[in-house]
């Protein structure tokens, strides 16, 4: 037999060939025989049988060196540890087999929700049946105390009366009641033990069933542990996938965090350049037009602030500052591009417009005779908005570049749903989209006047515009990409793996895209045809009869 020498420092090269494992005891004789011992803690990956101040003295050790650590824990001898850990997790107490799931069992994460829901209602009747036995079983055990207790006070008179006791009669009526109550409390104990099983689900299922809390034998309703006062989070299941589900989420947020500092990043900069430059040039928005993109927009703005996180967690951490070079890189890219295009398609626009428009534009001093006339004090002067080709250009470019930001700056998978899985977000920015497109080609005059947009005086004028569109749009996506790509190429090709993971198969996606191919259809006639009604009307016929609305359950 060989015994060597204890050296801390052969811990890490250990980890690199070994899972490592330690217990409460075996670490502190290592600790008692090198305090160096504490600095290896990292690479040590499962600690067994810690006392409540081992528990937290790992956890101090692990905070020095550093790491953020997550504990999660349901009795009192977690408290430590819990208060010790930056995130700490506190379970329900008294479901402890909620976290033994047999190896290829399907868990309650791997279900879809249609397979949660018919789990749970399975498992609440399966749950109500068990409560149902278990209530005959309490009544025919309180018949049986009951016969008992006729037995069993007579006997207990008679030694009481044996050892000479005087209120025998009171004694013994205290004495029969008091063991009833003991065994009534053991058998109701094993029922409990029972109902708990071994079935990851049960606990589960048993809070959603519910049940008395006492005197009829059936599960007590969950309360908290001694754990819930000392951590900050408390699960409402007793599984210890509440410890994924904290760090999705937490990700989930980081990211939603960054996203809406580079978006308000982005609009305080475009909208400095548009509430200032082009306010000097007389340029503003009209009422109608501030309504219609401002309902659009707030739909994708909510459905963006409440992204959900995704079901898989995935290795790749995310950016946790705005400083990071892929970000800031970006908005700087992004703005100059959404600058650059406002700047050229105004300049192309001062080339079209009359020399009087230009003169009004360049902020020329009006005669006096063309001044409005004096207010009396305290009243505003209001100046009526009036149609101009600028202001359409304008108009139809800042849209499309709120559109843009929004979009572009989306990060999506792997840490949060994808922008096509975000349908609020999705479609309230596709109706943006085309809305802008519709305007710039004037599919429906109507639209037009009640927006307040000038006609376009030419067609390549129209196309010029449009390239403006396209450069904003998509110009900003590729450079937001490009910085992902030589900044953190790892985040880049997971969210990309992670999105076509998550892609239903093609055969569920050809309705989809055969809806897509109708409405361009549509839309192509509608234009080709002088924008006549009878197009649009058989249209929406048509529509009714290749896709049908599915008839539901209830129908």
């Amino acid at each position: 037999r060989t015994r060597l020498k204890f050296d801390p420092r052969g811990i890490a090269k250990l980890a690199e060939e070994y899972d490592l494992c330690v217990t409460g005891p075996s670490l502190q004789a290592a600790v008692d025989q090198d305090e160096a011992t504490w600095d290896q803690v990292g690479h040590i990956g499962i600690f067994a049988r810690m006392s409540p101040d081992d528990k937290e003295a790992v956890l101090r050790a692990l905070k020095q060196q550093g790491s953020h650590t997550l504990m999660c824990g349901d009795g009192a001898n977690d408290v430590g540890a819990l208060k010790q850990a930056h995130v700490g997790l506190a379970l329900l107490s008294g479901f402890g087999g909620a976290n033994t799931a047999k190896a290829g069992e399907k868990t309650t994460a791997d279900m879809t929700l249609t397979e949660k829901k018919d789990f749970m209602v399975a498992e609440a009747k399966r749950m109500a049946d068990r409560q149902k036995a278990v209530q005959e079983e309490v009544k025919r055990d309180k018949h049986e105390m009951n016969e008992w207790q006729k037995v069993r006070l007579p006997q207990i008179i008679a030694e009481l009366e044996a050892r000479g006791e005087s209120w025998v009669q009171f004694k013994a009526l205290a004495q029969s009641v008091k063991e009833m109550n003991a065994e009534m409390r053991r058998r109701q104990a094993e029922r409990q033990a029972k109902m708990g099983g071994d079935n990851p689900f049960t606990a589960h299922a048993a809070m959603l069933a519910g049940g008395a809390d006492g005197e009829d034998g059936t599960v007590p309703m969950v309360k908290l542990g001694d754990a819930s006062v000392a951590a900050p989070f408390t699960s409402k299941l007793p599984s210890i996938r509440s410890c994924v589900d904290i760090v999705r989420q937490g990700r989930c947020t980081l990211v939603s965090t960054i996203q809406m500092q580079q978006v308000l990043a982005l609009n305080c900069l475009i909208s400095a350049y548009s509430l200032s430059a082009l306010y000097l040039d007389g340029v503003r928005m009209g009422e109608n037009q501030l309504i219609a993109t401002g309902l659009l927009l707030t739909t994708a703005s909510l459905a963006f602030s409440y992204a959900r996180p995704v079901q898989k967690l995935s290795p790749i951490r995310p950016i946790t500052t705005i400083f990071h070079p892929a970000i800031w890189v970006s908005i700087v890219g992004q703005l100059g591009m959404h600058l650059g295009c406002m700047m050229y398609a105004i300049y192309i626009t001062r080339q079209i417009v009359s020399d009087e428009e230009n003169a009004i534009l360049d902020g020329a001093i009006p005669e006096p005779e063309e001044l409005p006339p004096p207010t009396p004090d305290g009243e505003a002067i209001t100046i009526p908005f009036k149609p101009s080709l600028l202001n359409t250009v304008v108009f139809l470019i800042e849209t499309a570049q709120q559109v843009s930001v929004m979009a572009v700056n989306y990060k999506g998978r792997p840490f949060m749903l994808a922008s096509t899985e975000n349908r609020p977000m999705g479609y309230s920015l596709l109706a943006v989209c085309v809305g802008v497109f519709v305007c710039a080609f004037e599919v429906i005059p109507q639209f037009n006047d009640l927006l307040k947009l000038v006609p376009m005086p030419s067609d390549d004028f129209r196309y010029r515009i449009l390239l403006c569109l396209f450069c904003s749009v998509f110009g900003s996506h590729l450079w937001d990409r490009l910085c992902v790509a030589v900044f953190a190429p790892r985040l880049l090709w997971a969210g990309y793996k992670d999105a076509w993971d998550a892609m239903p198969p093609w055969r569920d996606q050809l309705p989809f895209f055969a809806k897509g191919a109708f409405l361009a259809a549509l839309g192509a006639v509608y234009y080709l045809s002088d924008q006549s009604v009878i197009v649009l009307l058989s249209g929406w016929y048509l529509w009714r009869k290749v896709f049908p609305t599915p008839l539901t359950e209830e129908q």
